[in-house]
Order: structure tokens, then C-alpha cells, then sequence
């Protein structure tokens, strides 16, 4: 399971960067530009992903849940992608110092601001995250080509496992 979850997020990180390539050809005009798609605009996608991201890590350390942020405080699109990179790396050090017991280690969680709340295997939430973190990637992605006419990555898995295969031999 180790194996997996290390290989999840490390595609994770690949298809994050080449999200942010194409973010990063944004005016900030375009990247705070509100949007009726899913939670708004390509700032407030990145900021619910990023404080969504660490709240599953806080939980999980069992530390307090901090106050959500806030997309006004990030609108320039290096601040918000350096705010992406620290919040990643601590996650992804933190995903390394896993062990197959750890991953299966029951997490209390909740309440939420839906209202759920329950008791997961690490390894689920961990699960959860990459696969949140994905959904809101392609939402991005759609709302950056149709609207601002950038040419988007292809982020599927398979095209990961290819550039690994390719920088093998």
C-alpha cells in the first residue's frame, strides 16, 4: 500500500506542475476573474484546494483546524503558487514518513462545514486528497481553456507513467 500511495502522490506533484505552467500564463485580471464553474474563479480553486489539502494533514497530525484562507489574501498568482509549493512539500514529507501501519491507522475527522464527520483509514483520506486535488485540477483546466484560451497539459495518470518510462531509458 506504501507503494501506492507514494506513486499517487508523486503523480500528483507531476501533473500539479504542469497545472501551474499554464496557470502561470494568467494576467491577474484572468486569475481572480469570477467564474459561475464549480467554487469560482482559477484563485479560488487553487485556495480551496490548498487550505483543503492541509486541513486533511492537520487532522491527521491531530492538530487544530486553522481558519480557512481566504482567496482576496493571494491576488497574484506567485503568491498563491508559492503558498501551493510550501503547503505541497509539507504534505508530501509527510506522505514519505508513512508506513503501511500508519496508513492504516483509523482518523477521526469532522465536523465539516457540510456537516459530515467520521473515523477513516489514513491511507482513504490520503486517497481522498490526491483524488480532490485532480477533480479541481481539471476543473481548472477546463475553465482555462475555454475561457482564456490557453492550451492545456494532459494530466492523466498514464501520460505520467509514460514520462517515467521515458526518463528511464
Amino acid at each position: 500500500m506504501k507503494q501506492q500511495i507514494d506513486f499517487l502522490f508523486a503523480y500528483n506533484g507531476w501533473a500539479s506542475a504542469l497545472l501551474w505552467q499554464a496557470i502561470n500564463q494568467l494576467n491577474d485580471e484572468q486569475w481572480s476573474a469570477g467564474q459561475s464553474y464549480s467554487v469560482g474563479s482559477v484563485c479560488d480553486h487553487i485556495i480551496h484546494v490548498i487550505y483543503a489539502s492541509k486541513r486533511w494533514l492537520t487532522m491527521m497530525q491531530g492538530r487544530k483546524v486553522r481558519d480557512p484562507l481566504v482567496p482576496s489574501d493571494f491576488p497574484h498568482i506567485k503568491d498563491a503558487e508559492a503558498r501551493w509549493i510550501r503547503d505541497w512539500t509539507m504534505i508530501n514529507q509527510y506522505v514519505a514518513g508513512l508506513n503501511d501501519a500508519g496508513l492504516e491507522e483509523e482518523i477521526e475527522w469532522g465536523p465539516t462545514s457540510r456537516g459530515y464527520q467520521g473515523s477513516t483509514p489514513r491511507w482513504q483520506i490520503l486517497n481522498h486528497m490526491a483524488n480532490h486535488a485532480m477533480d479541481h485540477r481539471s476543473q481548472i483546466l477546463m475553465v482555462l481553456n475555454t475561457q482564456f484560451g490557453i492550451k492545456t497539459p494532459e494530466q492523466d495518470m498514464i501520460f505520467y507513467i509514460d514520462a517515467l518510462s521515458k526518463a528511464e531509458n
